[in-house]
């Protein structure tokens, strides 16, 4: 007993250094940056919505204009796309393209455009817009939450939840504008949270203004919780006219530039692309209600939450917590921030259930509600903050976080942006692949030219790690135990429960069993074979290049 005691009291030790401020937030910062960068998209596949706006950024930079004619004739035409007066648009909003535009002017001054394929210049917006965004969205996540709750441990796991244990994980990874704007709206509230608690300094105001406007910029839905941020400023304790206006004037630039583009390129400032697309089937759907979205319908609510591959509650298991979390901040805390994090829960939840186009393509989770989901986490983790002595409900937020980071991480181990027949990702693709060997490229394979089975083992430890970190109680509870055998003990319980999250998710799992026969789950595999070998034609190209 003596001995075991002395190993606990070496271990406290170990663990008293590793909680040191400067030293957490490292390894906290350096683990999360290593799964986001980890992995890739196979680069054999076509994805519409990346390629829509890198088109534009190469136009930008290649071209200097905004029709995107030239790229199409380069790299082929694609299915995300509009015209206006006989010229080629990107149907998206054009902020991400603007942000792509920066990364790929700086490669160019020491290159040629042909020395840059579809599949590099996609992983070049992949590696340098949304791999820094995703990280920045990460530490401001930790300060969110801290300037809402005043509690460190919590703070870091809330960030951890939110990027690696929900959907927020693929598209800090992929070039779509979801988690720019979700990033950008985190950044606004951050600066409105830091004004208030500073005195409210005009200039936060402002900077709060300026990345609002750029949510808006990137993606036309997010013009709602920009008006609810708008609100918040409004309702603020510091509200004056002059914090108004330096929110507004800060929003004013993303404002006028979308108006410019909007005139430029579709002939009016409210004119917007979604009244210019050229496939039938998207401008059909387009042309439902507003932009696509109609009245709710009810038989979307059930897939919308417990669906295996769309799923908000399934694969993202700490927004279980959302409401019940964000009325109870609306009821004992920051009343403000709760109606944000609800309102705008409510209003990416009823998006999703009144379009056609509910399941988001090709993809993991709910993808349409991704750029809520910076302000959705506050909620979840609401009742963590203000149920401090509650130890069932801690468990229970760790169990939901654990459960989501494991589904995430295993899920994207393979392929991230399914196919919607495909119903139960565990069993209709991602096990029978990594039984065969088969999975998305990564750092390790990539360096490895290839790699066997042994390449998935580094981030299949992290992954392990950060799932032990996520079931571990925060230190006030240790604490409360005293005694390094009553700690231990508390210790190895509440991890113990934790884990409860997973083996529910996987007895739903079993209990669905594969939706594809197996002829059809064969065919999944070979498809990621022969992405594989093209992947190794085109490596090879390009360095040969």
């Amino acid at each position: 007993m003596s001995f075991l005691l002395e190993r606990l009291a070496a271990l406290d030790v170990l663990l008293a250094w590793l909680r040191r401020p400067a030293v957490k937030s490292m390894l906290l910062t350096c683990g999360a940056l290593f799964l986001l960068a980890h992995s890739w998209m196979f680069a054999s596949i076509s994805v519409p919505n990346e390629r829509s706006r890198v088109y534009l950024s190469v136009a930008i930079v290649d071209q200097q204009t905004l029709a995107i004619d030239a790229p199409i004739k380069r790299f082929g035409r694609i299915y995300d796309w509009a015209r206006h007066d006989g010229r080629a648009y990107t149907d998206k909003a054009p902020g991400s393209s603007f942000l792509g535009a920066l990364p790929y002017a700086i490669v160019r001054l020491f290159s040629q455009p042909e020395d840059w394929p579809i599949e590099r210049l996609i992983n070049l917006m992949r590696t340098w817009v949304m791999l820094p965004l995703g990280l920045i969205g990460f530490l401001v996540m930790r300060r969110v939450l801290y300037l809402c709750f005043d509690d460190k441990e919590l703070a870091d796991l809330g960030a951890v939840a939110w990027i690696l244990g929900t959907s927020a994980f693929h598209y800090s990874t992929a070039f779509y504008g979801h988690q720019i704007v979700g990033v950008m709206l985190l950044l606004s509230l951050w600066q409105l949270l830091e004004a208030e608690a500073r005195g409210g300094e005009l200039w936060r105001f402002g900077l709060a203004g300026l990345f609002a406007g750029l949510a808006g910029l990137t993606e036309y839905q997010a013009g709602v919780p920009c008006v609810l941020l708008t609100l918040y400023v409004i309702a603020s304790p510091k509200r004056s006219l002059a914090t108004f206006g330096a929110f507004a004037l800060g929003a004013l630039p993303s404002v006028a530039a979308l108006a410019l583009y909007n005139t430029y390129a579709f002939g009016g400032p409210l004119e917007l692309s979604y009244h210019h697309l050229v496939v039938k089937d998207l401008a059909t759907l387009h042309k439902e209600g507003v932009g696509g979205v109609a009245m709710p319908r009810a038989e979307l609510i059930s897939p919308v939450l417990f669906s295996l591959h769309r799923g908000l509650w399934t694969t993202s298991p700490i927004f279980l917590l959302g409401v019940p979390g964000a009325l109870l901040m609306v009821w004992r805390g920051n009343r403000r921030v709760g109606l944000l994090s609800l309102i705008t829960g409510a209003f990416f939840f009823l998006l999703v259930v009144s379009t056609r186009a509910w399941f988001g393509g090709w993809s993991f989770g709910p993808r349409l509600m991704v750029p809520g989901f910076s302000f959705m986490i506050i909620g979840a983790f609401a009742p963590m903050a203000m149920a401090r002595a509650s130890i069932s409900v801690e468990v229970i937020t760790r169990a939901c976080v654990v459960a989501g980071v494991l589904y995430q991480q295993v899920v994207h181990l393979v392929l991230p942006e399914m196919s919607p027949n495909i119903k139960n990702p565990l069993l209709d693709l991602t096990l029978p692949a990594l039984e065969r060997g088969l999975f998305a490229p990564n750092i390790i394979s990539g360096a490895a030219g290839g790699g066997g089975a042994w390449a998935l083992l580094p981030v299949a430890s992290v992954i392990l790690v950060w799932c032990l970190w996520c079931s571990v109680p925060r230190r006030h509870r240790l604490e409360e135990r005293g005694g390094n055998a009553r700690r231990a003990d508390f210790t190895v319980a509440v991890s113990a429960a934790a884990w409860v999250g997973v083996a529910v998710l996987a007895l739903a799992v079993l209990w669905s069993g594969p939706s594809l026969s197996d002829r059809r789950i064969d065919a999944g595999v070979k498809s990621l074979e022969k992405w594989r070998a093209m992947d190794v034609e085109i490596d090879a190209r390009s360095k040969r290049q």
